[in-house]
């Protein structure tokens, strides 16, 4: 915190009434029996309620009301006791750690956008009050003798301006580095992180939960807790950070389950040098989607599928197999409040020459997915992944690099010609939805796919993201046009080319 901050505060201070300036004193006699860090982490944390009293002082916000925003009982007991608690990887996770290489790891992003530009001071007071309500992202990945896991890290959490190509790798084997970042630019806030910590669903409910304290200390609105906004003010139930691969259960039909395929035919053009090489967002109209898929007897998830696979098409060559990964939420199947990783994926199978026409493409998609995307195939899946892991379990980690890589090798995205993620409607509290203009989401990059998709719906706004990884712009081309020929109006957003 530089000094002529403080003079700036104890300044304005002075000029308030003598109850009021009792009322300061007092947040920070209340803040300083809150922590018990280093002198550095306490100056820093400390000098962010500086920074945001008077943010909101200067702003209108009467002395009062701008405490009651920044009351030091939000912070519980987060920077003051001991940090003992520890995290395994879930079964899910444990293998990435294992397939990081030289800049490249499993990263994802998400994003929500406001109306207005963030306020980096209110922004890093949302993070202080919100990060002790999931503990498990309050840690750091560190190496046990079998296995990595979750080291619980007491320490300020800084938000950053976002100025890196998204989904960077993050240095998790630095000394206090969490495996996430929280960042801004103009009005979006994005989380991105490594898929060590967590999936989707837990990736939605933090951000979701950081923004909704945000809006709270800018705007001082009452915003209620709902299934993604958590309530801070309370400790986070034990389930929630539960590794509930445990769920699978006994399958005797016989079936074949795994990851193990054949690569896939890949889309057209030279893979870059720097990747992701750019990042599209296709902005539709969400209700005129669902009113579309629903003319044509199809699910949401089932229409853009079919797109993407002929836009597959169009932007690759030859006749090979063109094998679609589509992640599921498995909590959809099980009773499981965990937001750590649980999710599966299946794959829908093509000869690329076989692809039929949009009208027989729903059809078929539509009934591959009653198949592989069933609760029994899933769970098959859920059980294969358990028993490798299971099978790992003795190995000294130095050894099961190799082992794991072998192992799992089968599973990297050579045998995916594309993937499409869709988080689905995310629905934010009405009283916060007028703050909020839109979500999306971006895939890391990947060692041999051209192009992956994601898709998230918030605010009416349907966001079908590409993360490009070639300057050919065959597919993105043939997607919007195809788009456009369902009757959509699609609205393009996203980066500058990141480099060849």
């Amino acid at each position: 915190m530089k000094k002529t901050k403080i003079t700036e505060l104890s300044k304005y201070v002075s000029t308030l009434s003598p109850s009021d300036q009792v009322v300061i004193r007092q947040l920070f006699l209340d803040l300083k029996s809150k922590i018990c860090m280093s002198k550095a982490q306490t100056h820093l944390l400390v000098g962010d309620f500086e920074v945001g009293l008077m943010y909101l002082l200067k702003n209108g916000v009467g002395p009062k009301d701008a405490v009651t925003r920044l009351s030091a009982d939000k912070l519980g007991t987060f920077y003051k006791d001991e940090m003992t608690v520890w995290y395994p990887a879930d079964d899910g996770a444990k293998i990435y750690p294992l397939t990081i290489k030289r800049n490249w790891m499993q990263m994802f992003h998400l994003s929500m956008y406001l109306n207005d530009d963030i306020e980096p001071c209110i922004l890093q007071l949302a993070m202080d009050f919100t990060i002790k309500r999931f503990p498990f992202f309050a840690t750091t990945v560190k190496k046990g003798f079998f296995w990595h896991y979750l080291d619980g890290t007491k320490q300020r959490y800084p938000v950053l301006k976002e100025d890196t190509i998204p989904c960077s790798s993050i240095n998790v084997s630095a000394y206090g580095t969490p495996p996430f970042r929280i960042m801004y630019y103009k009005n979006r806030v994005s989380l991105e992180g490594f898929h060590v910590v967590t999936d989707g669903t837990g990736a939605t409910a933090f951000l979701m939960t950081l923004m909704a304290e945000y809006i709270r200390i800018k705007h001082g609105a009452d915003i209620p807790c709902t299934e993604h906004v958590r309530d801070i003010s309370q400790p986070a139930p034990e389930e929630e950070a539960r590794d509930d691969f445990h769920l699978a259960e006994k399958d005797d039909s016989g079936a074949k389950a795994g990851f193990s395929d054949k690569s896939a035919l890949q889309l057209r053009g030279k893979m870059s040098h720097i990747r992701p090489h750019q990042v599209i967002h296709f902005e539709l109209e969400a209700d005129k989607v669902h009113a579309l898929a629903k003319s044509l007897g199809a699910t949401v998830n089932t229409l853009m599928l079919a797109l993407l696979i002929l836009a597959s098409k169009e932007s690759s060559d030859g006749d090979g197999r063109m094998h679609f990964q589509v992640p599921v939420n498995m909590r959809k199947f099980y009773n499981t409040a965990t937001l750590r990783n649980f999710s599966m994926f299946c794959v829908l199978r093509f000869k690329r020459s076989e692809i039929p026409e949009f009208g027989e493409l729903l059809k078929s998609i539509t009934s591959q997915l009653a198949e592989v995307g069933s609760r029994e195939a899933l769970n098959r899946t859920l059980l294969h992944t358990k028993r490798l892991v299971h099978s790992l379990r003795y190995i000294p980690l130095y050894l099961k690099w190799p082992i794991a890589k072998l192992i799992f090798g089968s599973i990297g995205d050579r045998v995916f010609s594309n993937t499409l993620s869709n988080l689905g409607v995310l629905k934010v509290p009405a009283q916060m939805a007028p703050y909020v203009q839109k979500m999306d989401a971006v895939l890391g990059a990947t060692i041999a796919n051209r192009v992956t998709c994601t898709m998230v719906t918030c605010n009416n706004v349907a966001t079908f993201t590409v993360t490009k990884m070639t300057d050919d712009d065959s597919f993105e081309n043939a997607m919007l046009r195809l788009l456009e020929q369902k009757g959509l109006t699609v609205k393009l957003n996203g980066s500058e080319k990141y480099g060849n």
